[in-house]
């Protein structure tokens, strides 16, 4: 009996190594050494805040700028014609579309409807042929869509701009943008701080102009924006602070405390 025991004993140590040794080599990295600043939680933090910085507080581009590098390409101009088909199935696809409409308002008599309709179908079957009869007509539509699209991303832009700000109100900075020497403050960067990054000459901040989180915007209908054509960086020079008594703030406060407590708990298993 005895005897079993300690072979119970001795498996159930094993397992508690193993265990260790498992959790040492795929826990332990993220805790050896390191504070809360150091995790992978907060530099994705820092990686997410950098790249929305920009394109929404500091480098937001201006909808006039944005239009101007639009440049409709030969491509996009017969992507756009033939989208819906050939000159001959897509006047066929309208004509389908008012003949029941048409004969529905022959039946009724009523003969303005009937007259209204068929300008309509007429309107657009013409329109559809001068798609295929000038380019300059066809890059016009197209120019008109994309201009939309960017209204509608400068509209999201200005939305999520205010959500960003809530959100990220626990940092601080003084960046000045290196080629035309503005610069965007908030907060406090002469607090005591926590946490802080300078950013030099040699090491500037890269910030875009267009949010990755709205991208899609660009793309939301049959019209679409090339965003490589419109992207552009800017070059900031300055400081990115987090202050001692933001750091106990509710949102940091949350993953500060989360890291440090696990990072107590590993240690404890590990020197059982």
């Amino acid at each position: 009996m005895v005897k079993k025991w300690k072979s119970l004993l001795v498996l159930m140590c094993l397992i508690w190594t193993i265990f260790g040794m498992f959790t040492f080599w795929h826990v332990g990295y993220q805790y050896i050494g390191k504070s809360y600043f150091d995790s992978e939680n907060f530099q994705h933090e820092i990686d997410n805040f950098t790249a929305e910085l920009g394109p929404l507080v500091i480098n937001v581009p201006n909808a006039e700028d944005l239009k101007d590098k639009i440049e409709v390409t030969q491509s996009e101009i017969e992507e756009h014609r033939n989208y819906y088909g050939t000159l001959g199935q897509q006047i066929d696809n309208i004509k389908a579309q008012y003949e029941q409409r048409i004969q529905e308002a022959v039946d009724a008599n009523a003969t303005e409807l009937k007259a209204k309709l068929e300008t309509e179908r007429d309107n657009k079957i013409k329109d559809i042929t001068t798609n295929f009869e000038d380019d300059e007509h066809v890059r016009k539509k197209i120019l008109a869509g994309e201009e939309a699209l960017i209204d509608q991303y400068i509209k999201a832009a200005q939305g999520e701009a205010k959500n960003f700000k809530k959100a990220y109100d626990y940092w601080s900075y003084e960046l000045t943008n290196s080629e035309t020497g503005k610069t965007y403050r908030a907060g406090n960067i002469s607090e005591s701080s926590a946490y802080k990054i300078k950013y030099t000459e040699r090491n500037p901040l890269y910030v875009g102009n267009i949010s990755e989180n709205l991208r899609d915007t660009f793309y939301r209908t049959e019209n679409y924006v090339n965003v490589d054509n419109l992207y552009e960086t800017a070059e900031y020079t300055g400081v990115l602070t987090i202050s001692k008594k933001a750091v106990q703030s509710l949102g940091v406060m949350q993953d500060y405390s989360r890291f440090h407590r696990n990072q107590y708990i590993f240690f404890l298993c590990v020197a059982h």
